[in-house]
């Protein structure tokens, strides 16, 4: 974050798919110098680790573990947003809780249209191939607690 300005280090790591994780680097780089002010590097810390949850998600429930961006679908989408869910349920632990599920959900579908609007879905960048399926809808996020 220095490069940009910023405060700190961003952490790509437990981003498990390499498609996946060059994208989040590329949407970094593209975000990070438009961001001002002491929360800037905080703001894309937290769009990062919705996407961490996204790559655990396709880690555990595809036989590739989501290794092949052109293989993904639908049903991926609905796979990450039950994970969501359980761990808002998780009986006595509430790992995430309503609010931040709804922010969870809403950054990761920010993420999944910045990375189309950057074009890395084209042939040759990170995410070719990835399926126009591959997406949240306005729907998929329950309304934020109140």
């Amino acid at each position: 974050m220095t490069l940009f300005g910023h405060h700190g280090t961003l952490d790509f790591t437990r981003i498990t798919q390499p498609w996946l994780r060059r994208a989040a680097m590329d949407w970094a780089s593209e975000e990070a110098p438009k961001r001002r002010g002491r929360a800037a590097a905080n703001t894309i810390r937290v769009h990062i680790r919705a996407l961490e949850l996204l790559s655990t998600s396709l880690r555990l429930h595809r036989d590739d573990q989501g290794m092949d961006p052109s293989l993904l679908g639908r049903a991926d989408i609905v796979a990450f947003l039950n994970r969501i869910a359980y761990l808002h349920t998780l009986e006595g632990t509430q790992q995430i809780f309503a609010y931040q599920r709804f922010k969870i959900i809403q950054r990761t579908a920010k993420l999944l249209r910045d990375f189309r609007a950057l074009g890395l879905t084209r042939p040759g960048q990170s995410l070719a191939g990835l399926p126009d399926d591959f997406s949240l809808r306005r729907s998929d996020a329950p309304p934020p607690a109140r």
